[in-house]
């Protein structure tokens, strides 16, 4: 099962999705493309970020673009700073889609502490 997290970017309001589980499989991108059909999503740019052990797509879609991040780590993650109500939408999306699972979670566990 492919489970994910809406929750904010560390110490930030910024909205995004997090993949706890999944993106170690070899086809989670395909299914990722595929449960993101409904605005029509598609890659249309990666950068090797071999520094981080990162891959980072593009994605445009008739919401606006976004990006993903997938590492050698199983860590994924879908950001867009400059449209949140896209992030939500794919919330939304994925929440409907059997071949995903949402986690809960608690949004003051990322907030900016006072003494940091």
């Amino acid at each position: 099962m492919n489970k994910f997290k809406l929750r904010p970017a560390y110490r930030s309001k910024e909205l995004l999705i997090e993949f706890t589980s999944g993106p170690e499989k070899h086809n989670f991108l395909s299914v990722l493309e595929a449960a993101l059909s409904p605005i029509k999503a598609v890659i249309t740019n990666s950068k090797d970020l071999w520094m981080n052990d990162e891959i980072l797509y593009e994605v445009n879609s008739n919401l606006g673009i976004f990006q993903i991040s997938m590492d050698n780590w199983g860590f994924a993650f879908i950001m867009s700073e400059d449209n949140q109500k896209l992030i939500r939408e794919i919330d939304s999306i994925l929440n409907e889609n059997p071949a995903f699972e949402k986690e809960k979670v608690n949004f003051k566990e990322y907030e900016l502490k006072s003494d940091e």
